[in-house]
């Protein structure tokens, strides 16, 4: 747990002020109290790295990969805020201000009926300009022991079509492993076509 350390006091700041924004207006004092705190707490952090990438597996909290004990209970609070709001991952980066936290972390705390009313949360969170604050589409997967990976979701028209075997051309994924093209060899005169591979190769 030692090396989440520089993690979990944002985590906690992050988590009680959503709590605050679902108690009090945006400029109540106590509001604003909380969301300084925060903004102290990710000064802080992002003073030695450039983005932190956050998550939920399990109702279970997962940061840059790695999932959080159990125990610490009061981190796994904001895992269940985003099952709620079916948010799968973000990515904080630097530069992130109070401005935009206190967009964000408003419609965090807008009750789940409304939002349902406005479009859900990814549509009211694309309505709003936060550059430094990405939602990021995809599921996270156990890959060992206290360690998941992001797989993420094919834009298809249709969710249960099955994926092509000749893949679309490349795109940045994260974190996931590099996908490159399948070759299909050219089947000479009056032969039988090669059949594509029943799965994608896998690499070491």
């Amino acid at each position: 747990m030692k090396e989440h350390l520089p993690f979990i006091g944002m985590i906690k700041a992050m988590t009680f002020a959503v709590k605050q924004f679902r108690l009090y207006s945006q400029n109540h004092p106590i509001t604003q109290q909380a969301l300084a705190a925060l903004n102290l707490e990710m000064q802080k952090f992002f003073e030695t790295r450039p983005r932190v990438n956050l998550g939920s597996m399990r109702k279970l909290l997962v940061i840059n990969g790695a999932i959080i004990s159990e125990k610490e209970s009061s981190v796994h609070e904001l895992a269940k805020e985003f099952d709620r709001l079916g948010i799968e991952a973000l990515t904080l980066e630097k530069g992130v201000d109070v401005a935009e936290m206190s967009i964000f972390l408003g419609l965090m705390a807008i009750p789940t009926k409304l939002l349902e009313q406005k479009g859900g949360f990814r549509k009211n969170y694309e309505q709003n300009p936060l550059p430094h604050i990405k939602l990021v589409s995809g599921r996270y997967e156990l890959v060992g022991e206290g360690e998941a990976v992001l797989s993420q979701k094919e834009e298809t028209p249709s969710s249960s079509a099955p994926v092509s075997a000749a893949p679309a051309p490349p795109r940045t994924r994260w974190p996931g492993r590099p996908r490159f093209p399948s070759v299909r060899p050219r089947s000479p005169a009056g032969a039988s076509a090669v059949p594509a591979a029943s799965g994608p190769a896998e690499f070491p």
